[in-house]
C-alpha cells in the first residue's frame, strides 16, 4: 500500500506503519529535552510510546477477530500517529453482531489492564502511586512504566467509548438503536450524537487551547457526516439489483484488434471495455488508463490482447446493487460483465455506477 509499511502479518491479517509514524519519535525527543529528560528518560519515553501501540494493534486485532467470526474479512491493520484503524470489508448488518465487533476493541483494552491492575500494585512499594509529582518527569522515570501502561489502556477505553463516529462508541450507540429501529435511522440519530460531541470538544479545545482535541472535533464532524451519507445511500439501494443499472452492450472490442480501434470506441461515457474472443465469449476487460499508457507509449497497432486485464468476474443481474458497489471498490473492477442464467445481457462500469449513486 503506497504510503505505508508492512511490519507484520498475525492472523494473516498485514499490519502496516503510516507514513507519518515515526513522526512521533521526533515529538518524544522535543518533550524530552523540554523536561530535560535525558538519554534514559527519552529511551523511556519511546518504550513506553512502542508498548502503548502494541496495545493499540491487539485492540485493532479485537476487532477484526470478531469480525471474522461473522465472515467480515479486514483488509489490513494501519498505525499512525493518532491511533490504529482495521479496514474491515464491510460492517456486519446485524445490530447484535456490529455491537460484538464494536465492543471487542475496548474490551481487549479492558482486558489487558486487569492483568497489569495486580502487576503494578503488587509488585510496586508504592502501590499504584506516580513516582514524581510532575506527570511530564514522571513519563520518564522505568518505574512508572507499567503504571503509565495501565493508565493508558483505561484511557484507550474511555476515549474509544465515546458515542461519536468513527469512535467504537458511536457503533455501540447505532448498533443498540438498530434493535429497535432501521439502520438508516438508528445512523442518523447516532450521527447527531456525534456531532454534539465534536462540538463539546470544539468548546474545550477552545477554552483549554488544546489543538489536539480541537483536531480531533474536526475529524470526528467529517468522519460522522460521511458515516451517515453513506448508510443513507445504503437505504436507497436497498432492494435495487444490477439489472436497475446494468446498460446493453453498445460496442463489441476482441483481443486481436488494434488498440487503434479501441480508440476509436471510446467516448465521454465509456473507456473501460469488455474484450471478446471470436467465438463471442469474455476473455478480459480493458481499462481505459491502459488505452491512454498505450497512447503514450505510441503502441497504436498493437492489439488489444496485449493491454488485456483479467481484473474481472462474471455478476448476475438479480445481485443486489449495494453488493455489486463493494465488489468494484474492494477489487478494483472497471468494467463486469452481466449475466442472466448464462448468457451475456450487458455489462455494468464504474462511471455507471458513480453517476447513479451521484443521482440517488
Amino acid at each position: 500500500m503506497k504510503g505505508t509499511l508492512k511490519i507484520a502479518t498475525l492472523f494473516n491479517i498485514p499490519v502496516f506503519l503510516h507514513w507519518s509514524f515515526p513522526l512521533i519519535f521526533l515529538y518524544i525527543i522535543f518533550l524530552g529535552n523540554q523536561i530535560d529528560a535525558g538519554i534514559q528518560g527519552i529511551a523511556c519515553l519511546s518504550i513506553l510510546f512502542i508498548i502503548v501501540f502494541f496495545c493499540v494493534v491487539l485492540h485493532e486485532y479485537g476487532h477484526a477477530l470478531t469480525a471474522r467470526r461473522y465472515g467480515v474479512k479486514t483488509r489490513d491493520i494501519i498505525l499512525s500517529p493518532i491511533g490504529g484503524v482495521a479496514r474491515l470489508e464491510r460492517i456486519p448488518s446485524r445490530p447484535i453482531e456490529e455491537f460484538k465487533v464494536a465492543i471487542a476493541g475496548p474490551a481487549v483494552n479492558v482486558v489487558i489492564a486487569l492483568i497489569l491492575l495486580p502487576l503494578v500494585y503488587f509488585l510496586r512499594k508504592d502501590g499504584l502511586t506516580i513516582v514524581h509529582p510532575d506527570p511530564l518527569v514522571a513519563m520518564s522515570l522505568w518505574q512508572n512504566l507499567a503504571a503509565y501502561v495501565l493508565g493508558t489502556n483505561v484511557m484507550l477505553v474511555l476515549f474509544n467509548m465515546i458515542p461519536a463516529f468513527p469512535m467504537d462508541g458511536g457503533r455501540v450507540l447505532r448498533a443498540l438503536l438498530a434493535r429497535k429501529m432501521d439502520r438508516v435511522k438508528a445512523t442518523k440519530i447516532a450521527y447527531i450524537v456525534a456531532q454534539f460531541c465534536a462540538l463539546g470538544f470544539i468548546v474545550y479545545g477552545i477554552i483549554s487551547a488544546n489543538y489536539i482535541v480541537f483536531a480531533i472535533a474536526i475529524f470526528v464532524i467529517f468522519t460522522s457526516r460521511f458515516e451517515w451519507k453513506n448508510v443513507e445511500r445504503e437505504g436507497l439501494l436497498k432492494g435495487k439489483t444490477v439489472n436497475d443499472v446494468m446498460l446493453p452492450i453498445s460496442a463489441k472490442l476482441y483481443r486481436d484488434q488494434s488498440i487503434q480501434e479501441a480508440i476509436d470506441h471510446t467516448h465521454s461515457e465509456q473507456d473501460n471495455f469488455l474484450v471478446f474472443n471470436r467465438n463471442e465469449k469474455v476473455v478480459g476487460v480493458l481499462f481505459g488508463r491502459f488505452i491512454q499508457h498505450a497512447v503514450k507509449e505510441n503502441d497504436l497497432i498493437s492489439p488489444v490482447e496485449k493491454y488485456r486485464s483479467n481484473t474481472w468476474e462474471e455478476i448476475s443481474n438479480h445481485y443486489p446493487l449495494d453488493n455489486a458497489i463493494a465488489l468494484f471498490q474492494q477489487r478494483g473492477y472497471g468494467i463486469v460483465p452481466i449475466m442472466d442464467q448464462g448468457e451475456l445481457v450487458g455489462q455494468l462500469d464504474m462511471k455507471r455506477l458513480n453517476a447513479y449513486v451521484q443521482n440517488l
